[in-house]
């Protein structure tokens, strides 16, 4: 029970849509790549409504411009751990920070508009509510440590989110992709990353839920992940903007 007060405190309520039939696309971890999410605008205008799982900012040099974009559109946004230490500043989190984070946090912190600022301020840490009918619930690393928490397959007890009584428990946060239905018949699932993914090398990935069929789709698109990287590089990245692109860069 403890665990569910603890997700209230942070909760907030999303705006309730009941048309029919809708097509929301669900996306995370964009980390200040333009490239890669200026590559989902096809979808972006075809949907109904877009979900956004935080950490708009972080790693990537193309702050304003991916901030402009997901306001433009009215993404629905929750706050990831990357807004937070742009909001706070890094010097007293509870957990080791890197350097690739620590620098793309002190290069936002550089460049973000006030304006922009502000509005991340304003991004609650978890939102649910339905869309046409269906229960919702968003989180960016879970409900229970919205900031800091990591879910994947095999470290986490799956059973103490049978008391929350949604229909899909959207997380991001591992830039890795995860699905796992719970036996209440909730769906737990994790898009991936948009700007940074970790388990398809360059692709934008996101995921596309069809209220009426409920069905999800992954999506992984291309997009010119040289371009994002250069211009890292020109700010005064380090080496390790590469991590994540090794293999497809030694081909």
């Amino acid at each position: 029970m403890w665990l569910l007060s603890l997700w209230k405190k942070a909760y907030s309520k999303l705006p309730e849509l009941c048309r029919c039939n809708m097509r929301l696309l669900v996306l995370s971890d964009i980390h200040g790549n333009y490239e890669a999410l200026k590559s989902l605008l096809p979808y972006i205008k075809e949907v109904d409504k877009v979900l956004c799982l935080g950490d708009i900012v972080g790693y990537g040099c193309a702050v304003n411009e991916c901030i402009d974009l997901v306001r433009t559109y009215n993404f629905v946004c929750i706050r990831g751990n990357h807004e937070q230490y742009v909001i706070e500043g890094t010097d007293n989190q509870p957990k080791y920070l890197n350097e690739s984070v620590l620098w793309g946090i002190q290069y936002a912190k550089k460049v973000i508009t006030q304006e922009h600022l502000k509005w991340l301020n304003s991004l609650p840490l978890t939102m649910g509510g339905r869309f046409d009918g269906l229960s919702i619930l968003m989180a960016h690393g879970s409900p229970f440590d919205p900031i800091n928490g990591y879910v994947y397959e095999n470290n986490t007890d799956f059973s103490l989110w049978e008391s929350f009584q949604f229909d899909y428990l959207f997380i991001g946060h591992t830039h890795r992709t995860l699905s796992h239905q719970l036996g209440t018949g909730g769906l737990i699932l994790n898009p991936g990353s948009v700007g940074q993914a970790r388990d398809f090398e360059g692709k934008a990935c996101a995921a596309i839920l069809d209220t009426q069929a409920r069905v999800v789709k992954c999506l992984r698109v291309d997009y010119d992940y040289q371009k994002h990287l250069d211009l890292s590089i020109s700010h005064g990245a380090g080496e390790w903007v590469y991590k994540h692109y090794r293999t497809l860069l030694s081909k």
